[in-house]
């Protein structure tokens, strides 16, 4: 899968060890997702953008 993050192109790929892709064996196992759903999951969170500090409290 290659795609563009706005800071340049990422490239997924999956090194098979048996030689093949596990198949879905029954109608069950197959997950589908709407465009709109995988079109999320490829932007992704931007793990650049600062965000809030996080401020713990002792409980003891």
């Amino acid at each position: 899968m290659l795609y563009w993050d706005r800071t340049g192109f990422c490239l997924w790929q999956k090194r098979l060890e048996e030689s093949k892709f596990p198949w879905p064996n029954t109608e069950e196992e197959v997950r589908k997702i709407p465009v709109e759903r995988f079109h999320w999951l490829l932007n992704g969170i931007d793990f650049f953008k600062e965000h809030k500090k996080l401020k713990y409290k002792k409980v003891s």
